[in-house]
């Protein structure tokens, strides 16, 4: 049985893209070959944060081309790191047999990560591929939990590409939050029926996003290696063991200014912070998170004007424009020489009933006012509708109109008629 302890867990993170400054500690390296190592993670001694001792340091193995990060002295090589988990390269259990059924090789799985800041996540399914075999997953330690799997077929015709129905590949679920868990591999019949297409099974946990189950595993020979390399498994990651509401009253809370504390689900504590809306950067190493300029990429109408605000912008209409100026809800419309249509008034209602999800009531018109007179003949339509039409007009200097709207939750007629 394959035996595999964190603090032999090669590490190999993939690091969204950021810059030095942003992503280690002063005085830190911040890239292993092609990847970026970010804080709380970090290379080498003292780079890395230390509430939890060692657990994030990196070690950056060079006698690999490119380089290899390690984590600690381990050997369990990581595909990617994001901001609460890891995607780490997969632990195959495999038996094999002869066409007698003498079993001539047999690789369980045994993993501990207890006393560490990861557990497994839940978005892994257990997975099992074969013709004739079962495998029993179990969570030892805190947590005690028993799964398993049967796979069973009589014909590769049977199989359904794509898709794992217990006819050559089976998966089941697990729950969030093991740290101890072993799987094997047993057989009824030890492939004896079926040994000439299927001599093997393999059983594992899978990022439920990327493994597919194809006919062609059964005579792949490469099988093992392609889903250790290309199935990653899912790890969650946190800050030490204490929830937020704890943390934030430790003089180590990790979390720094404009960030948010988000409490672990994995039910082992611990907590991970994120950087709040409005704002980037590391929200591990000081300052802290920064106000985003949104404006840089300006999110408002063509027309429009963004001024930025801390944590947020605001959007408003250049001279000659009304509306509310942002790309998907008013926008900015053009005041025509003092003079623009009827049309355009109707447009603008439309687009902040739409924005507000309801409907206009059709029928519902708006007059022109002058002295002694309330139904002037300019009129303005709320809702276009076919039974319901008006004379186009501009509006001009000085004209005064009562701009009557009726709004619906439903479909906008009127239950009167």
């Amino acid at each position: 049985m394959l035996t595999i302890n964190l603090l032999w867990l090669l590490l190999a993170p993939l690091f969204f893209s950021s810059t030095a400054a942003a992503t280690a500690k002063q005085g830190c390296e911040h890239k292993c070959g092609d990847l970026i190592v970010r804080y709380p993670f970090g290379i080498g001694k003292n780079c890395s944060i230390g509430i939890i001792g060692s657990w994030f340091d990196v070690n950056c193995n060079t006698s690999f081309n490119p380089p290899k990060p390690f984590l600690a002295n381990g050997n369990l090589e990581i595909v990617k790191i994001s901001s609460d988990e890891l995607r780490v390269k997969n632990w195959v259990a495999m038996k094999c047999y002869t066409e007698t059924g003498d079993a001539i090789r047999d690789d369980g799985i045994n993993i501990n990560l207890t006393g560490t800041p990861y557990s497994l996540a839940d978005s892994n399914k257990f997975t099992v591929v074969g013709c004739d075999d079962q495998s029993l997953f179990r969570g030892a330690s805190d947590r005690n939990f028993y799964s398993g799997c049967l796979s069973f077929c009589s014909e590769r015709e049977h199989f359904v590409d794509g898709f794992c129905t217990r006819i050559g590949c089976c998966q089941t679920s697990i729950p969030n939050g093991l740290q101890d868990f072993s799987y094997l591999l047993g057989s009824f019949y030890n492939h004896t029926n079926i040994s000439s297409f299927n001599p093997c099974g393999y059983a594992f946990l899978a990022d439920q996003d990327v493994f597919k189950f194809h006919e062609s595993d059964f005579s792949d020979e490469s099988f093992r290696n392609r889903t250790i390399e290309n199935v990653p498994i899912v790890i969650d990651w946190a800050i030490g063991n204490q929830s937020c509401s704890v943390a934030k009253k430790s003089t180590d809370y990790a979390c720094l200014q404009n960030s948010d504390c988000v409490d672990s689900d994995t039910g082992l504590g611990g907590y991970r912070c994120n950087c709040s809306t409005g704002y980037d950067g590391n929200p591990y190493l000081s300052p802290g998170c920064t106000d985003v300029n949104e404006c840089e990429n300006n999110p408002c109408d063509e027309n429009g004007i963004c001024t930025n605000i801390t944590g947020s912008f605001n959007c408003s209409c250049k001279d000659g424009y009304f509306g509310d100026g942002t790309k998907n809800g008013i926008r900015c419309i053009a005041h025509q020489n003092t003079q623009f249509p009827n049309k355009d008034v109707t447009e603008v209602i439309q687009k902040v009933a739409v924005a507000y999800d309801c409907k206009i009531v059709e029928g519902v018109l708006s007059h022109q006012m002058k002295q002694f007179v309330i139904d002037g003949n300019k009129v303005v339509l709320s809702v276009s509708a076919p039974e319901t039409q008006v004379d186009d007009t501009e509006f001009e200097e000085n004209e005064v109109y009562a701009i009557d709207i009726v709004t619906s939750t439903g479909e906008g007629k009127d239950q009167r008629y």
